[in-house]
């Protein structure tokens, strides 16, 4: 069987959107188009894994998910299985269970960053619509290693986030919109470069675990271990421990998700108090305890308030909680006004 290296690779990465760009790509190649094509679209880690189906449907070439250990054939197109990285090696594919990137599994800068170092420039890639930058630092490698960068025209995106920090960030030789992207494709595949320095991924830069770089404040938003920091392509990136991986945009995202959960959880605990200071000044009040009732209604107020100012945060409206008091400085507010 003929090296596989011999033929240009190309890498295609996707997100939002993503999946009806590919299909109009797809339907627009030749059924004899001479080169593989690798897949990677975000998808849940526990999705169907029917994507090679709904593909097969836009195009004649032949379209299946990949398989470790497959060996690379033109006219195939091989889509990346839920739940697992695709990579090449050699001139196979590899799944790979490694530590999720930009919070996915499988994610683009894997794919990306092998196909630069096996096929260096005969790699292309691709990236097409979705949110953040996921695959930006994969296709800055294929350019270094001499292979061709595409992205969709933003424009021509559903969601024009992934082509724009492309842009942005790698300059690619080629932006165009789908309508013109095959005819591109099959004029590549084409080109490819007979004398390459060919290379396996080793094993440790496979499943990701490549030199951390410099120790940050940060903290990884899935292990809460410490994340190291590195700057590629202008692109800052950071990278834990165990192998998470992240771009700046990325753990900006995962910052604000928190804040919003901290901010219901905070928000749970103040309607609680609310409601258990309001029992309890009604307890009171039967009991015959007006100070004691004094002290429950003016924390239920305030929990109130603040809970209300927590909500129309949480509803875009502008409005700072203030922070309930101690029960104490609530005392001596009671004691100095009687």
């Amino acid at each position: 069987m003929p090296d596989s290296r011999n033929f240009r690779l190309f890498v295609i990465g996707a997100s939002a959107g993503g999946i009806e760009a590919i299909r109009e790509l797809l339907s627009q190649l030749p059924a004899e188009f001479p080169a593989p094509i690798l897949v990677v679209v975000h998808v849940p880690t526990d999705s169907s894994g029917q994507l090679d189906s709904v593909l097969q449907r836009s195009t004649k070439m032949v379209v299946q998910t990949a398989v470790d250990g497959a060996h690379l054939l033109p006219r195939h197109v091989y889509v990346a299985r839920p739940n697992f990285h695709l990579v090449v090696n050699d001139s196979h594919l590899r799944l790979l269970s490694g530590p999720r990137e930009n919070r996915h599994r499988p994610a683009i800068d894997p794919l990306f960053r092998s196909a630069a170092r096996v096929y260096g420039p005969n790699a292309t890639g691709i990236i097409l619509s979705g949110y953040l930058d996921d695959g930006v630092a994969g296709l800055f490698r294929i350019k270094e290693a001499g292979g061709v960068a595409i992205v969709q025209d933003p424009e021509d995106a559903i969601v024009s986030d992934m082509p724009s920090n492309a842009i942005e960030r790698v300059g690619p030789q080629y932006t165009v919109p789908i309508s013109e992207m095959a005819s591109l494709m099959v004029r590549l595949a084409g080109q490819v470069m007979t004398k390459v320095r060919r290379s396996e991924m080793p094993d440790k830069e496979l499943e990701g675990c490549e030199s951390p770089g410099v120790p940050s404040v940060f903290t990884c938003p899935e292990c809460h271990g410490t994340l190291w920091e590195t700057t590629e392509d202008d692109t800052l990136k950071f990278r834990c421990r165990v192998g998470h991986a992240f771009t700046a945009d990325t753990v900006v995202e995962e910052q604000s998700q928190d804040v919003e959960r901290a901010l219901w959880a905070a928000l749970r605990v103040l309607e609680e108090n609310t409601e258990l200071c309001s029992r309890l000044a009604s307890r009171s009040r039967r009991s015959g305890h007006q100070f004691a009732v004094k002290r429950y209604e003016l924390r239920a107020e305030e929990s109130r308030d603040n809970a209300m100012a927590i909500r129309r945060l949480l509803t875009s409206e502008p409005q700072e909680p203030r922070p309930a008091r101690p029960l104490e400085c609530v005392e001596e507010e009671q004691k100095a006004g009687d």
